[in-house]
């Protein structure tokens, strides 16, 4: 696991860009932009959680504030679960909470849309 200082304004990653690990939040927010779609997170969220499977990055990621943050690689993740599969439990539900969320806000999406 790496540690990762940005200052506000500090583009992590781009959409399209190739992906191979996964971040925590310590301290900050970052903005998370697609096309259409911004989100905003904070301490203690997980994003980019695409990377542990090797995708290309589905959306961009920027510093709004300072930051501090965690980068976790599949290797180092995988390691943590043999180690520890307590952390493979940690990670679903942290995954569960976000797609939760993401269905909802689809749902009040198509709320408004109708």
């Amino acid at each position: 696991m790496r540690r990762i200082n940005l200052t506000a304004g500090d583009v992590l990653f781009e959409k399209g860009d190739a992906a191979n690990e996964a971040f925590l939040i310590m301290d900050g927010t970052i903005e998370i932009s697609t096309n259409a779609l911004t989100a905003e997170l904070g301490k203690d969220e997980l994003f980019g959680e695409s990377g542990l499977i090797g995708n290309t990055r589905q959306a961009a990621a920027k510093a709004k504030t300072d930051c501090r943050l965690f980068a976790v690689s599949v290797d180092e993740l995988r390691g943590s679960i043999k180690a520890d599969p307590d952390t493979a439990l940690v990670l679903i539900e942290a995954l569960i909470r976000r797609l939760a969320d993401t269905l909802n806000q689809l749902a009040e999406a198509k709320q408004f849309a109708s």
